[in-house]
């Protein structure tokens, strides 16, 4: 990664960061104590989770994850459980894959002109980091990519269309 990329990835989240406070801010001036608290509490829980991404030893999916934002149409947000094991380095390569592979999904199967949102849960499972996406969303021509996918011979994936506009596919890595 470039000093530049590095410079951009620290003045958007610099950039997000005055934003919620500038939120606090205004509620507080309006006296909306639990319109503050409540904004304060996901502010809490979103420095929980990228204080747990960053503690993965996992420096090209933190990289990816964290540039994630650049797509304009697709916002993606994460959810790392807690007690996930802070080895993943032998997997790194993997879980970057599976990503940019998801988000070629929705650019495959989706329109530039509508919004994505993805949210990834990352949980172990007995030898396995689980990695789940939501995604919401119109997606058409999917069972193509459905029967791509689940006739992979070396990932096991799960994967259930509710609608046109929300897509759930999950998929376990195993990882020593």
């Amino acid at each position: 990664m470039r000093e530049k990329d590095v410079i951009q990835l620290i003045r958007h989240d610099r950039h997000d960061l005055m934003n919620q406070i500038q939120l606090l801010q205004g509620y507080a001036t309006m006296g909306k104590v639990a319109h503050v608290q409540q904004k304060l509490d996901e502010m809490i829980i979103h420095y929980q989770n990228e204080r747990k991404l960053l503690n993965l030893d996992a420096p090209n999916f933190v990289v990816w994850l964290l540039r994630s934002s650049i797509y304009n149409h697709i916002r993606i947000t994460y959810v790392i459980a807690d007690h996930l094991p802070q080895h993943l380095h032998t997997i790194d390569h993997q879980l970057v894959n599976r990503c940019e592979q998801m988000i070629g999904v929705i650019k495959r199967h989706g329109k530039q002109t509508e919004s994505y949102e993805v949210k990834l849960i990352l949980k172990h499972v007995g030898k396995t980091l689980e990695m789940k996406w939501y995604i919401d969303g119109p997606l058409t021509g999917m069972s193509r990519f459905k029967s791509m996918m689940t006739n992979d011979s070396k990932y096991q994936w799960i994967i259930d269309q509710k609608a046109d506009e929300q897509l759930m596919c999950k998929l376990r890595i195993p990882y020593e």
